[in-house]
């Protein structure tokens, strides 16, 4: 054997005179075709490792009927291990290996999962209680006009937020929804919402609402003498909101069911009878003056305090 000769050419001439194509040396030995002919090449950068290589070049010279010890012997003198040959990954098998999936794995997944979901959550909640807390009035709009003194007020606001409208803490439910009652002067109402945290982290909406009131055909002095009538058998209570705003619950004595639940803005007035009785609850006592059939009664507590009395004949 010609030891001029390089170890790709020997390879590439026998298998020619074997009559044998790659296609079928790769079919008999079970070796990529691509592998086969760097072989024959001479092109050996395309193999994982060395001993990969080797095995290749000894199955294929086997095949081939060649001498194996004396073409691993030329292949060593041609690329000895000191000319540290750089062979790459590309050596790879032609299906994949299967990922196994094993108890341990699902757990230590599972875990990873869980770790990242709780401190995601931890950071949403920190957001969420840093931030000032978000306020969304959808009733009444801006630039709200009306003919009615009495306005349905609602909106959202964050989870555990207080809300006050014109400084009167408003009932808020576990979801942040809030529904109430705006009894208004003539004219424009200025309406001021405030939102806070257990930060005192405060967000702000204001609206205007403008009472028009309505033309109306009864004459003015009529008018006056009905407001002004007072009938002795019933319990006449006259509520004045001053110099504040405040939240008002009125009832007919022995009635579950409130006369009126809501806010009244500052400088508002209303009547209210009943032939057995009135019960009063306010949320701001010193903004809340009382005149029962004509007697002046005065404010029916301190400024912020809530107060619940009944005014019987």
């Amino acid at each position: 054997m010609n030891n001029q000769r390089s170890v790709s050419s020997i390879l590439r001439t026998a298998r020619q005179n074997k009559g044998v194509s790659l296609a079928d040396a790769s079919r008999a030995l079970k070796i990529h075709v691509r592998f086969l002919k760097a072989l024959e090449e001479g092109n050996y950068s395309i193999f994982s490792s060395p001993v990969h290589l080797k095995g290749f070049l000894k199955n294929y010279s086997s095949f081939l009927g060649l001498p194996v010890d004396e073409i691993l012997a030329f292949f060593r003198r041609e690329y000895p291990i000191e000319k540290n040959v750089t062979l790459t990954d590309s050596l790879k098998p032609l299906s994949s290996p299967v990922v196994l999936v094993t108890p341990e794995r699902i757990v230590s997944a599972t875990v990873i999962f869980l770790t990242f979901v709780f401190f995601g959550y931890l950071f949403f909640q920190y957001r969420s209680f840093t931030n000032a807390p978000g306020l969304t009035v959808v009733e009444p709009s801006r630039d709200f006009k009306t003919t009615e003194n009495i306005t349905s007020v609602s909106g959202h606001t964050s989870k555990d937020a207080t809300l006050k409208i014109n400084g009167q803490e408003i009932n808020v439910t576990e979801e942040g929804n809030f529904s109430t009652a705006i009894t208004l002067l003539d004219g424009v109402n200025v309406l001021n919402f405030a939102a806070k945290n257990k930060l005192d982290k405060e967000t702000r909406v204001t609206r205007t609402i403008i009472l028009e009131k309505p033309v109306s055909s009864q004459p003015a002095v009529a008018q006056q003498a009905s407001s002004s009538a007072v009938v002795s058998d019933r319990v006449s209570v006259k509520i004045h909101a001053n110099p504040n705003a405040s939240w008002i619950e009125v009832y007919a004595l022995g009635v579950k069911d409130p006369l009126f639940q809501g806010l009244m803005v500052a400088g508002v007035t209303r009547d209210f009878s009943d032939s057995i009785g009135i019960k009063l609850r306010t949320g701001n006592g010193g903004s809340t003056s009382v005149t029962l059939n004509g007697n002046n009664l005065g404010p029916m507590g301190q400024e912020g305090e809530i107060v619940e009395k009944e005014f019987k004949k």
